[in-house]
């Protein structure tokens, strides 16, 4: 299909998971604009201000997933508005749509932009509180291992991470130290996207092979995980020894 049609623009859904990326092998050719992914005929130069290289993500067009957020996606503002998503089966929506926010404030943020990164994170937190129909959990976390932390007295599990103790943990508490955590839950659950200074905590421990990702986690998760392996880092390397 794509031969076929040489010269008009193809997507590829972001809830279709690794298809373009990984069964089709097209993944540097994949260039992320909100909740697609747009096939182009060169692989695109990192480090520009237009198109980030942005880890587990790939490449993202920034300018244009902005004008999205801002201008065209009406769901987060309508979400928040009604502070509720009543379908449970559908959450992933709602999901996806949290997902896309980390990714662009986090971009935005590497660009200097902190008043646009700032104001993305309050939609964004916004959509997770009113879509999981639990307020968002947040603090000064313990670290019991590399994915579960205890805030406020409640234990909570890194979405799509399967934590280990002993040096992993260690470092992700050096890391978090007393800094405010922010938690949202996902699908209902006790899994949670969580971050720190803007930083995805599930991305964070993969990309550092502090932890396995699990069946459950996202592509851009599991690429973590791979790239981690690939490099021999944290529990991937030889040296590395999962003590208390």
């Amino acid at each position: 299909m794509i031969k076929d049609n040489v010269g008009r623009p193809i997507y590829f859904s972001r809830t279709s998971g690794g298809y373009g990326s990984h069964e089709l092998g097209l993944g540097p050719y994949l260039v992320t604009q909100g909740l697609a992914r747009k096939l182009v005929a060169d692989v695109p130069r990192a480090g520009s201000r237009d198109t980030m290289l942005v880890p587990g993500e790939g490449f993202v067009d920034v300018p244009r997933t902005t004008v999205l957020w801002d201008s065209v996606f009406q769901a987060p503002r309508s979400i928040v508005q009604k502070n509720d998503w009543v379908d449970r089966a559908s959450v992933g929506i709602p999901a996806l749509y949290v997902s896309t926010g980390f990714m662009l404030a986090e971009a935005q943020r590497s660009l200097g932009n902190d008043a646009v990164a700032q104001r993305v994170l309050a939609t964004t937190e916004g959509v997770g509180s009113s879509a999981s129909g639990a307020a968002v959990i947040r603090g000064v976390a313990g670290v019991q291992n590399s994915a579960t932390l205890e805030i406020q007295g409640r234990v909570v599990r890194l979405y799509g991470v399967e934590g280990t103790r002993g040096r992993p943990a260690r470092e992700l508490r050096r890391y978090l130290g007393r800094r405010e955590v922010v938690c949202e839950p996902v699908s209902g659950g006790n899994e949670h996207r969580c971050r720190v200074d803007d930083q995805d905590l599930s991305r964070v421990v993969l990309y550092n092979g502090g932890g396995r990702a699990t069946a459950s986690a996202t592509p851009e998760l599991r690429a973590l995980d791979q790239q981690a392996r690939s490099a021999r880092v944290g529990i991937w390397s030889r040296g590395d020894v999962d003590d208390d």
